[in-house]
């Protein structure tokens, strides 16, 4: 779409994102929960489990599903 947001603009978003927010909770040793729709779900499995963006809409998570990452 146009003026929409890129696949290169949301895997960077997304990845500020576990970079800034949740990393450090981690590290703190807090438990932390995402709760997102379908493609920033995807674009985050993809950065943690270092899947290629050819594989992004495979790498999701069902709907009403949980997945845990780490």
């Amino acid at each position: 779409m146009e003026d929409g947001e890129t696949f290169d603009d949301l895997f960077a978003r997304t990845g500020s994102f576990l970079k800034e927010v949740v990393q450090p909770q981690l590290d703190a040793g807090k438990d932390v929960i995402i709760v997102g729709h379908g493609a920033m779900d995807s674009s985050i499995v993809c950065q943690v489990k270092n899947i290629p963006l050819e594989k992004f809409w495979d790498a999701g998570i069902e709907n009403c599903k949980l997945m845990k990452l780490l």
